[in-house]
């Protein structure tokens, strides 16, 4: 492996001594300590692949590998997660609490690694860029194990530097294990291993030509180590095997490279806004700059067509890797998600460090400043911005319906979550199976989701309900269910009428860079309810057995955010007076056919239909003006405008009504945009202070 460049100075010759020297480094201080609460926070509800992980973890020992076999992971981080459960309990707080202590043990392991790789000043950068890193910070507060497999890669690349320069028995052990590890944690580590076990394949070779013969001797005790690793991952490949034949993703495609790369890059920011892909970007140009930089005497940095030494490892890791797990996936129609990566994004930063460390002090400040800032805003969302609008739904259900009622989930990946905070004593059941929400049983999911019926399953779920209330949880944004759960809707609609219990978000309405499979921003859809028992006086009280919709969309991997549901003909569509309880901007109407909005060109526009119907005779919605296009608009069926309503009527709107919906979204934007700007500035003028 490389050493440190002896013609780059480290950090600690750079920084003058005395007050400035301390307030730089009290600044990095102040960073780390707040990138370490940030790990341990969010206020957001577990999502789908959250609480899928904490259902299979507190099952016994002997039956996670079993459930796994239907979920298709390995099994170690759910073993390390039901002894951690046993201890801690299963609140939210401590089963995140794991990764959050993985993502801690990543900051160490990262100063070692940068400080062999570059020394100091390196190290010291590679702490700054992962301080208040999103990627980090998310996979810290989430119930998966990506923030493990990011320990697991860097301790992997320490053993492997060590076992280069003294190739001793516990180093070459350490190395073993560590590789079984990774294999035990995530898939995605044998294409690391495969590329690891590959290059050092062709060094072995390439030593022999040359007549190295202790070069090659080494060499070869670390592919003996890696092999080692390997086959002690051999007991598990019988249900990898089972999960390769029968799991998969029928809800995705392989990606393209370009997709996979500019999806990484802005996952590296925190998703798809504006502020996390230049965050990305950033990070990507950084690295760009470790890899072709060049520091000349007087403090000048030049780009040379050929990769730095110190990078050449880190690059052939990074883009190996994914272009291996890019042809898998073309070969087995395996799609990618941004997270998968983790095994390879400390490199990511090594390589940035390495770049940032090449810049003169007060440049190297400014990107400083830029990195602290628009990470403290990604890790500000982290902390607010919910994962899963699960909470919405079981406030919902629970306000409108009493213990025993049947609550419904289509798909069953709306169960999990939803039912780990909805109140006990509710009868949940999931299409197509009539199964538990607990979990989700992914062998031969296309399969069985073809061969079921919903009309078939909606006389069942009625049957089952009897006289008691049914919610239907559902959503339009998975592609297996764009149909499915709309037929099923409507076999449910043609008995009990409707009522709405939830309403449309906006927050995840905003594009999603291509290949970026992030769950965050959740997507409520509006759904309809066929009555409840609320006290409300806006509800309308109905004597026959009813059933309440209820709207909402998981973002996980498995999902796909579009547009609002599109449900058509279940009952005649009220006239404008009859609309109840929109005033307050929840809708609540007792017609499910309602418009699908899309922007194009300033305009929203109804759904698209399978078949034509006549012209409708009531009034199209007018063009909105510019300062009504950025408040949120709740349609009407046939897409009459609710603003255009009978004036005077008991429950019409006026402009102002529905305008004023998204003020409040406005006004914490621009409060965060007035912190971001502020934070940046106080943290360059203090970074660049203290390098003077």
């Amino acid at each position: 492996m490389p050493t440190p460049d002896e013609r780059e100075p480290v950090l600690a010759d750079e920084l003058p001594g005395g007050r400035h020297r301390r307030l730089a480094l009290g600044v990095l201080a102040v960073v780390l300590a707040v990138g370490v609460v940030l790990r341990f926070t969010t206020r957001s509800a577990l999502w789908l692949d959250e609480a899928l992980s904490v259902n299979i973890a507190r099952l016994p020992i002997g039956e996670i590998p079993d459930a796994l076999r239907h979920d298709g992971h390995p099994p170690l981080y759910y073993v390390l997660l039901h002894g951690w459960m046993a201890v801690f309990g299963e609140g939210d707080v401590a089963v995140r609490a794991l990764s959050g202590l993985c993502a801690l043990a990543v900051l160490p392991l990262l100063w070692v690694a940068g400080r062999r790789l570059g020394g100091t000043r390196v190290a010291w950068c590679a702490l700054a860029i992962v301080a208040l890193s999103p990627y980090a910070i998310r996979y810290g507060t989430e119930t998966r194990m990506y923030a493990l497999m990011m320990v697991l890669g860097l301790a992997g690349w320490l053993l492997y530097d060590d076992a280069r320069r003294a190739p001793t028995w516990p180093r070459l052990v350490g190395l073993a294990l560590v590789s079984a590890a990774a294999l035990w944690t995530h898939y995605w580590a044998m294409w690391l291993l495969a590329v690891v076990a590959s290059a050092l394949v062709v060094q072995v070779a390439t030593a022999r030509r040359r007549g190295d013969r202790e070069g090659a001797g080494v060499r070869l005790r670390i592919l003996g180590a890696l092999v080692a690793g390997g086959v002690l991952f051999l007991p598990w490949a019988p249900a990898l095997l089972y999960q390769s034949a029968h799991t998969g993703t029928p809800w995705a495609r392989p990606v393209r490279p370009t997709e996979m790369l500019t999806g990484t890059i802005a996952d590296l920011g925190g998703g798809a806004r504006a502020e996390s892909v230049l965050l990305g970007w950033v990070v990507a140009l950084l690295a760009l700059l470790g890899i072709f930089g060049r520091r000349l005497p007087g403090g000048r940095v030049e780009l040379a067509p050929v990769v730095r030494p110190q990078a050449r490892p880190f690059v052939v890791a990074i883009g190996a890797t994914l272009a291996l797990a890019c042809l898998v996936g073309y070969a087995t129609g395996a799609t990618y998600a941004t997270r998968y990566a983790a095994v390879v994004v400390p490199f990511a930063v090594l390589l940035a460090a390495l770049g940032l460390s090449l810049l003169p002090r007060a440049v190297a400040g400014c990107f400083l400043a830029l990195l602290f800032g628009l990470g403290a805003i990604g890790g500000y969302r982290n902390v607010t911005v919910e994962r899963t609008d699960a909470r919405q739904s079981a406030a919902a259900i629970e306000a409108a319906g009493h213990p025993g009622d049947l609550v419904v989930y289509c798909p069953d990946q709306l169960g999990p979550s939803t039912h780990r905070v909805l109140a006990p004593g509710f009868d949940e059941v999931t299409y197509p199976d009539l199964a538990g929400p607990e979990r989700v049983d992914w062998v031969d999911y296309q399969d069985r989701l073809d061969a079921a019926d919903p009309a078939e399953f909606a006389a069942e779920a009625l049957e089952r309900a009897g006289d008691r209330d049914v919610f239907l949880v559902y959503s339009t944004s998975y592609q297996t269910h764009e149909e499915i759960c709309p037929a099923l809707f409507n076999a449910l609609g043609a008995v009990r009428p409707p009522e709405v219990l939830t309403e449309t978000t906006e927050r995840g309405s905003r594009p999603r860079p291509s290949g970026s499979r992030r769950p965050s921003e959740p997507q409520s859809l509006v759904a309809t309810a066929l009555g409840s028992r609320s006290s409300s006086a806006r509800r309308r009280r109905l004597d026959r057995p009813r059933l309440a919709g209820v709207g909402r969309a998981e973002l996980g991997p498995t999902a796909r955010a579009r547009a609002e549901p599109r449900l058509h003909d279940l009952r005649p569509t009220p006239r404008a007076g009859e609309l109840e309880g929109l005033g307050d901007g929840v809708g609540q109407r007792h017609a499910p056919r309602f418009a699908r909005r899309e922007r194009h060109r300033g305009r929203w526009h109804p759904p698209r239909r399978s078949r034509p119907r006549r012209r409708s005779r009531r009034p199209q919605p007018r063009r909105r003006g510019p300062r009504e296009r950025g408040a949120r608009t709740l349609d009407a069926p046939d897409g009459h405008d609710l603003r255009r309503a009978e004036a005077g009527g008991p429950h019409a709107p006026g402009v102002d009504d529905v305008a004023t919906v998204a003020q409040p979204e406005e006004r914490r934007h621009l409060a965060l945009l007035l912190v971001g700007v502020g934070l940046v500035d106080l943290l360059g003028r203090a970074v660049l202070q203290g390098m003077r």
